[in-house]
């Protein structure tokens, strides 16, 4: 997982869902600063704050981790 990587991806999506990032930090409940060293990739997130900053967004964790996009079902 590379910081930097990560760090853009959870720019890209705290963007697409349209908030800021102390809109972000407060449904993440985090502090807004180390919102900020994520996206700066200043330091490496935990697992729970990547979970709850996905949850946040409408995103899955893969998305921010991995870049892979939710897949899309197909209706049989």
């Amino acid at each position: 997982m590379e910081a930097s990587a990560v760090g853009a991806r959870v720019r890209s999506a705290r963007k697409k869902a349209r908030l800021t990032q102390v809109e972000l930090a407060k449904k993440a409940r985090i502090e807004q600063s180390s919102l900020s060293k994520i996206e700066r990739a200043e330091c490496a997130p935990r697992a729970s704050t990547i979970t709850a900053i996905a949850r946040a967004c409408g995103v899955t964790t893969d998305e921010l981790l991995l870049g892979k996009a939710r897949a899309q079902r197909k209706a049989v």
